[in-house]
């Protein structure tokens, strides 16, 4: 949930400063790309910069940030959300019908089986 607020911060703040507002953030070991499907949704896919050991430090790992794109991070959320409402229908829809809870199900049961 921490995640989520910052996440939301984030949006807010940069909005200020930008009528699209932040799309990509980078820090040294995540990458995370923020989509807007429908209005007053958000969705945002982390992954994690891979690293490798340094081995004068093993402490301090050398992290490949070039490794991770975000043109494909951002083709990768776009048809993930593609893919849900081909098999289910937008989130708004969902939300109207089934409140919260049933689109916290049904998110959870689509994205458990498409990132495994």
């Amino acid at each position: 949930r921490a995640q989520i607020g910052l996440a939301e911060a984030i949006i807010q703040f940069s909005s200020t400063f930008s009528d699209t507002g932040c799309h990509f953030i980078h820090t040294k070991k995540t990458r995370q790309v923020i989509f807007t499907p429908e209005p007053t949704y958000f969705m945002i896919l982390t992954v994690s910069v891979p690293s490798l050991v340094n081995p004068p430090d093993p402490g301090n790992p050398f992290y490949m940030e070039d490794s991770v794109q975000d043109s494909l991070l951002d083709a990768i959320i776009k048809q993930s959300y593609t893919y849900f409402t081909f098999f289910n229908r937008q989130f708004g829809e969902i939300f109207t019908q089934w409140g919260v809870n049933g689109l916290k199900e049904c998110l959870q049961n689509f994205y458990d089986k498409f990132w495994s």
